[in-house]
């Protein structure tokens, strides 16, 4: 089992992120009227578990050596904006509610409520921070309990955890129940096991075993995209889920292919402007939504759920981050936006 530390930056799983974000605006905020647009930002729902992949490929060394300070670290890093996001858009939408009449923008101390408990209602996109706060707080129990054998413990609890969801029991046990109970079960038993493939992959050192056949590996992983892409190999099913097995699929060979594409030879500038572009993915996915349904009201671009409406959104959540860490940069508030 390899431990080491991924200390060095890897610029294609960062130009992955930035995709990716842009992914998440492209599902939320565009809605074209062309149908091979729309089967095409349809299939383009793998964001998610690409995330996931990302986030915990990086949490393997911290785990399998008990870094303690380190999983704190990161607990207080997601914990940030899944308590303060809720309370700044309660208070801002009510302001703007009060003062301009925007009757869609009212929120409720209920909403704020259920908010906190499950990750969904008032942000809704907080539940991808919920789950990654459960899902880190339950992996790093079970690393401390089961010292070196964790991971094929892991790895049966997220074949489990699959045969839950696709095998329609979550359906069946927990239809009777309102809506954000459901999903939020629904999108745990999905997250849990995509999160302990990004943990396997890191463990594994898969990464580094794929770049002695660097191009092959590539293609292998692009014919496979294309398999997945061109054939319904699997068939939805009844639940109350939000990827499904296939987004998770593409979403492994997306990060290996980006993992393996070697940039690190490109000019010292480029990687700059790189990191710079990348840093502040966290910040977007966060306000993006907030974004888009102020700006919906009065802006006709993104009322109607165009492209360029997507863009536009994807660069005012940028500048917000970015304005937003500059001035926080020297307290834990920035972890709102990087």
């Amino acid at each position: 089992m390899n431990s080491k530390p991924k200390k060095k930056r890897n610029y294609g799983i960062e130009i992955l992120r930035m995709i990716m974000a842009f992914l998440v605006i492209i599902e939320h905020c565009y809605k074209p009227k062309n149908n091979n647009l729309q089967k095409i930002a349809n299939s383009l729902k793998f964001h998610v578990p690409t995330f996931l992949i990302i986030s915990f490929y990086y949490l393997n060394n911290n785990l399998v050596n008990r870094k303690i300070g380190k999983i704190k670290e990161r607990l207080k890093r997601l914990l940030i904006p899944y308590l303060f996001y809720p309370i700044i858009i309660y208070i801002f939408y009510n302001a703007l509610y009060i003062f301009f009449h925007f009757e869609e923008l009212r929120k409720s101390l209920y909403q704020l409520k259920i908010q906190f408990i499950v990750g969904r209602l008032l942000c809704s996109v907080l539940w991808f921070q919920f789950n990654l706060i459960l899902i880190t707080i339950l992996l790093y129990i079970i690393a401390f309990i089961f010292k070196s054998y964790y991971l094929p413990f892991l790895q049966i609890l997220g074949i489990f955890s699959y045969f839950l969801q696709f095998s329609n029991i979550n359906y069946k046990y927990f239809t009777m129940y309102k809506d954000y109970i459901q999903y939020s079960v629904g999108y745990f038993a999905e997250t849990l096991p995509i999160a302990i493939t990004g943990l396997c992959i890191s463990s594994i050192d898969i990464i580094n075993i794929c770049k002695k056949k660097c191009f092959l590996n590539i293609i292998l992983h692009i014919f496979f995209l294309f398999i997945l892409f061109k054939y319904k190999i699997f068939s939805p099913v009844k639940g109350f889920g939000k990827q499904g097995i296939l987004y998770n699929l593409q979403a492994v060979s997306f990060f290996m292919i980006s993992s393996l594409i070697h940039l690190d030879n490109l000019n010292k500038k480029i990687l700059i402007f790189i990191k710079y572009l990348t840093s502040y993915t966290p910040g977007i996915y966060f306000l993006h939504l907030s974004v888009y349904v102020i700006l919906k009201i009065k802006i006709s671009l993104i009322k109607n759920h165009t492209f360029l409406g997507s863009l536009l959104i994807y660069l005012i959540s940028y500048l917000i981050s970015f304005i937003g860490y500059k001035y926080s940069k020297k307290n834990i508030l920035k972890h709102l936006f990087i």
